[in-house]
């Protein structure tokens, strides 16, 4: 009996030295796996967030060193063209004034020659003919003067018919200073409103280079 005894607490010291070895065994390793586990995720956590940190970091420094770069030179371009935008304006602009200016101040002179030319002629024209009308006046009224002392001092008509004579002198006279027909043709004494609707003014065929 004592023999079944100690072989029982025997085996039974045995059993429970077994699974207690078993399980801390399974606990030592179960702890350790999950330890390792747990480094390991923190491992590859902190190796994601440092390569995620320093790749933000690389990116934003590029893109704020490219802006920083890009910015003086997008605005010394954007300067460059506006400057060259005005000044070419500005050149055009003044290029068109003075070839403006210049056809203007032509033409203008052009008339003004051509103008001046016209009533040139027409008042020396005029002129001629007023100083032949008034001459041939002269010089008709002088012989109806002597024409009259004449008839006057020679003749022995009477007073009435000498002075009926006369009479048709100074008629004749008057006729000859009120009669338009004395002046040319195309020289009527009108208004020179009247005649400056008429005016043509030639342009030389060298002028026509600046229209």
């Amino acid at each position: 009996m004592l023999c079944y005894t100690i072989i029982y607490y025997t085996i039974l010291y045995h059993t429970i030295l077994h699974y207690t070895i078993l399980y801390y065994t399974t606990l030592y390793y179960t702890t350790l796996y999950y330890a390792m586990l747990y480094y390991i995720i923190l491992y590859y956590t902190i190796l994601y967030y440092t390569i995620l940190y320093y790749t933000i970091l690389y990116y934003t420094t590029l893109y704020y060193t490219t802006l920083c770069y890009t910015i003086p030179y997008y605005t010394i371009l954007l300067y460059t063209i506006l400057r060259h935008a005005t000044l070419y304006h500005i050149i055009l602009y003044y290029t068109i004034l003075y070839y403006t200016t210049l056809h203007y101040t032509t033409l203008y002179y052009n008339i003004l020659y051509y103008a001046m030319l016209y009533y040139t002629i027409l008042y020396c024209t005029i002129l001629y003919y007023t100083i032949l009308h008034y001459t041939t006046l002269y010089y008709t009224l002088l012989y109806c003067t002597i024409l009259y002392c004449t008839i006057l001092y020679t003749s022995k008509l009477n007073t009435v018919l000498q002075h009926t004579i006369l009479y048709y002198i100074m008629l004749c006279f008057t006729i000859v200073i009120l009669c338009r027909s004395q002046w040319p043709r195309g020289l009527r004494r009108r208004s020179p409103a009247t005649r400056l609707p008429k005016l043509s003014v030639p342009i030389p065929p060298w002028a026509w280079i600046f229209l």
